[in-house]
């Protein structure tokens, strides 16, 4: 996988800002962006090579563990991307004492909690709606 495919993931799951930065063990690929009006910055450390040797599936993966805190990317019915804890939510972060399954903003940070109502266009959100997960085609 290259840079641009991987950066292409990232957006579709609402992330903006995005760069990468070679450094001596391979690359940082950072993304950064604002939840409601807190600015948040969240780094994924790849080794040289990795990047490229990487699957779409392992990607998918370390999108979801890295910059989700362990939770799925989903769409909302307007479009919107959201983070999905599900009940059976086994993130040892900041999340794993609130109760699940929840919602939280695109990119969420660790004082984040659970959204009741879609930030883009305000409906109520259904924790037992099943959202589909952001999907990506094999190839880009």
């Amino acid at each position: 996988m290259d840079q641009q495919t991987f950066q292409a993931m990232l957006e579709r799951r609402g992330y903006r800002a995005i760069r990468f930065e070679p450094q001596d063990y391979g690359l940082d690929a950072i993304v950064c962006g604002t939840s409601g009006k807190i600015e948040v910055e969240k780094n994924l450390m790849l080794h040289s090579g990795e990047l490229e040797q990487m699957t779409y599936e392992e990607a998918r993966f370390l999108i979801d563990s890295v910059y989700g805190d362990e939770m799925v990317h989903v769409v909302h019915p307007c479009g919107h991307v959201l983070l999905y804890a599900s009940a059976h939510y086994e993130g040892d972060g900041p999340f794993a004492l609130l109760p699940h399954p929840a919602y939280y903003q695109v990119p969420v940070y660790d004082e984040a909690r659970p959204l009741k109502r879609c930030p883009n266009c305000k409906k109520p959100l259904d924790v037992n709606a099943d959202l589909p997960r952001v999907e990506d085609p094999d190839r880009l």
